[in-house]
């Protein structure tokens, strides 16, 4: 069971170190359930309230700050990260695809002699596959992303992805 004591806790061993603790995969569900048996009746609990919500906004802010430097670190050494809830996987899968799509971008524009890579906007969700360049990918709606040709007519052709014009971006 959740306590007030165990979320505080929670953020003092967060902030105390630089790698990602291991949440309970069900704290959300867990703290929502906690407030909900709290129902305020008195000040003292309104409070408690209160700050529970503020010590949970600062531990994600923190686990934020260390997800967006995994991010770096990950893009250029594609060792595993761990320690993420189901939320803060996706959201770290998302930043690291732009930032790997901005870094292919900006090496294939200094070569002048090879054309900008075609952006495609994804028009489906689509769960993680390996694409025909063996990269991991998962497609979320209205992400912008670049692919290998043949890989972008396939999916092109199921009505997972579209080409943008210049408006689109």
């Amino acid at each position: 069971m959740i306590t007030f004591q165990k979320i505080r806790d929670l953020e003092r061993t967060e902030n105390s170190t630089k790698e990602l603790q291991q949440l309970p995969v069900t704290l959300i569900e867990d703290v929502a359930e906690y407030l909900e048996k709290k129902q305020v009746k008195e000040a003292e609990d309104a409070m408690e309230v209160e700050s529970i919500k503020r010590t949970l906004r600062r531990i994600f802010e923190i686990r934020e700050k260390k997800i967006l430097n995994l991010v770096s670190f990950s893009t250029t050494t594609d060792m595993p990260v761990k320690n993420m809830i189901r939320d803060e996987a996706e959201m770290f899968q998302k930043i690291k695809n732009h930032v790997q799509e901005f870094r292919e971008i900006n090496i294939k524009r200094l070569d002048r002699n090879k054309p900008i890579a075609k952006m495609y906007q994804v028009l489906e969700n689509l769960e993680q596959f390996v694409g025909t360049d063996e990269k991991i990918y998962t497609l979320k709606k209205h992400d912008i992303l670049t692919f290998p040709d043949d890989m972008a007519e396939l999916l092109i052709t199921k009505g997972i992805i579209k080409e943008c014009e210049k408006k689109d971006m």
